[in-house]
């Protein structure tokens, strides 16, 4: 008899499915990540502020896409700690960027996006509350760091 489990994510072999429980909403960040991310460098360049401004454009660019870079990477990441320092990450960074962005609007939508980031931290077995926090406290340093080096 072979090990082939059915789930709702379709056959495969016992413990593992091709989507993750929660990678939907992990997907959906990404996305949303993404599309703000196009729609933040199509205004600075319709504005024509992309040659005045392209440290701090570049570095906002760069954030984002790497908060849904690190959406997608805790989807199969392993251990389990680095699956909660990804999501901590993207998490605490999506609430940062999206309310520093609050001004501009474009990246508001990071805001709810970053819900089920949150949420799947808690999925992740308790005992990871220092690799959360500091992964949550790595997020917003790097932010304001790059942010205040970016505007000078």
């Amino acid at each position: 008899m072979s090990a082939t489990n059915t789930t709702a994510s379709g056959p495969g072999p016992a413990g593992s499915s091709s989507i993750r429980r929660g990678a939907l909403g992990l997907w959906i960040h990404a996305g949303v990540a993404v599309a703000c991310d196009a729609a933040y460098l199509a205004i600075i360049v319709a504005q024509g502020n992309l040659a005045s401004e392209v440290a701090l454009v570049g570095f906002v660019f760069a954030y984002v896409a790497g908060l849904a870079a690190a959406s997608l990477l805790a989807i199969r990441a392993r251990p389990p700690r680095a699956r909660a320092g990804l999501l901590a990450w993207a998490a605490a960074g999506s609430f940062g960027a999206g309310l520093v962005g609050a001004f501009s609007l474009v990246m508001v939508p990071l805001i709810p996006a970053a819900i089920p980031l949150v949420a799947a931290i808690g999925r992740v077995r308790p005992r990871r509350t220092l690799t959360v926090v500091t992964a949550a406290a790595l997020a917003l340093a790097v932010l304001i760091g790059g942010l205040e080096l970016g505007w000078r």
